[in-house]
C-alpha cells in the first residue's frame, strides 16, 4: 500500500462529507486542470455557512488531510491518536445537525451529490 498520494483523497471526501461541496472545486464547474492546480498548491478555504457545524478539532483534521505534499498529510496510524477519532464523550455528542448521534456526522445535504463524480 502506497504511504502517499498524488492528491489528498481522504481530505477531500470528508471536506465534502462535512461541508457539502468539494474543496478544489466549490461551484462544481472549474476545469480540470484548475482543480489539478488548486489541489497541487493546496488553494481552498472553508465556507463558514456550510462548516458552521463542524467543531474545530474537526476542521484541524481535514486542513491537515488537505496539505499539497503528501509527507505533511497525517498517516492513519497519527489519525487515529487524534481525540477527535478516539475520545468517545466526544463521539457521543448529541447536535442538532447530527443525523447519527454515535457517528457525529452532519445531515447529508442533497446538493453534495453534485459535487461527486
Amino acid at each position: 500500500m502506497p504511504t502517499s498520494y498524488p492528491h489528498p483523497p481522504k481530505g477531500v471526501l470528508l471536506f465534502i462529507l462535512l461541508g457539502g461541496y468539494h474543496p478544489f472545486d466549490p461551484t462544481g464547474d472549474a476545469p480540470d486542470m484548475l482543480v489539478e492546480q488548486r489541489i497541487k498548491t493546496g488553494e481552498w478555504n472553508f465556507d463558514e455557512s456550510a462548516f458552521k457545524h463542524v467543531s474545530a478539532e474537526a476542521r484541524v483534521v481535514v486542513a491537515a488531510l488537505l496539505a499539497p505534499v503528501p509527507g505533511q498529510r497525517p498517516s492513519p496510524e497519527e489519525l487515529l491518536e487524534v481525540r477527535l477519532v478516539t475520545d468517545q464523550q466526544h463521539m457521543r455528542r448529541e447536535s442538532p445537525y447530527v443525523s447519527l448521534p454515535y457517528l457525529g456526522l452532519p445531515t447529508w445535504r442533497p446538493h453534495s451529490f453534485a459535487c461527486m463524480p
